[in-house]
């Protein structure tokens, strides 16, 4: 009887390993995932609750490879299983509701604005210098600029044919912010943020022609929650300019900034229900483009941490820029407009 080629056991043999180590990957995600549902009491816990939609491309590409190939129905079913609960937890998050971000149109003058973390670490910000002068040829109103340092200072009058209204709160930590706009900004406040930390909550009003009154801006940037300390902080900020927000009479409001979370975490949406805010996405994807970290070599390893949120008289429609002017955050346009009268519908 012949005898097996040794080239023969060789290929057996690395099929089976590579196969068994898919089975190893779908339970560590598996594992990461199960974490992920302490996120509401423990800050470990709700670092891994960001990566929903991470969670179910690797859970289904691997229970695909694992079942087709490995024939591991018990692994793969609980790989298909974990990939469909996550979808349906963040359902509320995907759009489905198109229609509604569908009645913006460049024929309703949307007032644009253009969040960005420029990311200063002490970097040199001369490409967002020119990155900020060729919006000039946009039909941008407002860049809050996040992270923005005394460097910075200088830009204002370089644009100031273009951006003849600023706001100047640079500093030269990571909490530094610089307003320039087209339009007026008036009641222009700087309010407390509750914690230590150097950063503040920015408050402006700001209209454009045809809107009839007043949009109140709230700009927040909180701290990363790498520790327990921090992510405290950044919860309290959180819940703080919800209370300022709650508590402000006008009537239409936006939030806008890097909140260091996702629409994932439970303080996403402790946040909605306090400040009684509206998170809209983009009316052309289904699930929220990442914002960060914009150096990754897949678009899909990245999360939504940069946000612009409305209150109920407005419509929101999100553009995510592939620019980055050497950042660690893709900018984001939001293109607001006032929801028609019958369409307004109370934040549940």
């Amino acid at each position: 009887m012949a005898k097996p080629r040794n080239d023969d056991n060789f290929f057996n043999k690395l099929f089976r390993c590579t196969f068994l180590g898919e089975s190893y990957l779908i339970f560590f995600i598996l594992i990461m995932y199960g974490i992920s549902f302490a996120a509401a009491g423990n800050w470990v816990a709700e670092l891994f609750s960001h990566f929903q939609v991470q969670y179910i491309i690797f859970l289904t590409l691997f229970g695909v490879i694992t079942l087709m190939f490995a024939f591991n129905w018990r692994m793969a079913i609980l790989a298909f299983g974990a990939a469909s609960y996550s979808g349906y937890t963040i359902m509320p998050q995907i759009n489905f509701n198109k229609e509604e971000h569908a009645t913006i149109s460049v024929y309703d003058r949307p007032l644009k604005i253009v969040q960005f973390n420029l990311q200063n670490s002490g970097r040199d910000q001369r490409g967002v210098t020119e990155w900020v002068s060729s919006t000039g040829l946009k039909d941008y109103d407002v860049l809050v600029l996040q992270e923005a340092s005394p460097k910075m200072q200088d830009l204002i009058e370089y644009v100031k044919g273009v951006y003849p209204y600023s706001i100047d709160k640079t500093n030269e930590g990571n909490f530094g912010t610089l307003v320039l706009s087209r339009l007026e900004l008036r009641n222009i406040e700087t309010l407390q943020t509750g914690s230590a930390w150097p950063n503040y909550i920015l408050r402006f009003d700001v209209t454009k022609e045809g809107m009839g009154q007043d949009i109140r801006v709230f700009s927040l940037h909180t701290p990363p929650p790498v520790s327990s300390a921090v992510a405290k902080a950044r919860n309290g900020q959180l819940a703080t300019v919800a209370s300022y927000i709650n508590q402000d009479d006008s009537a239409l409001k936006v939030l806008i900034g890097d909140l260091n979370l996702t629409p994932y975490s439970p303080y996403f949406k402790k946040l909605l229900d306090d400040s009684g805010l509206n998170y809209m996405q983009q009316s052309s994807i289904v699930v929220p483009e990442g914002t960060w970290p914009s150096f990754t070599f897949a678009p899909f390893l990245q999360i939504p941490i940069d946000h612009v949120l409305v209150s109920n008289g407005l419509i929101v429609d999100l553009e995510r820029l592939s620019e980055t002017s050497g950042s660690d955050h893709h900018p984001v346009v939001a293109s607001i407009i006032k929801k028609r009268v019958d369409a307004i519908v109370q934040h549940p």
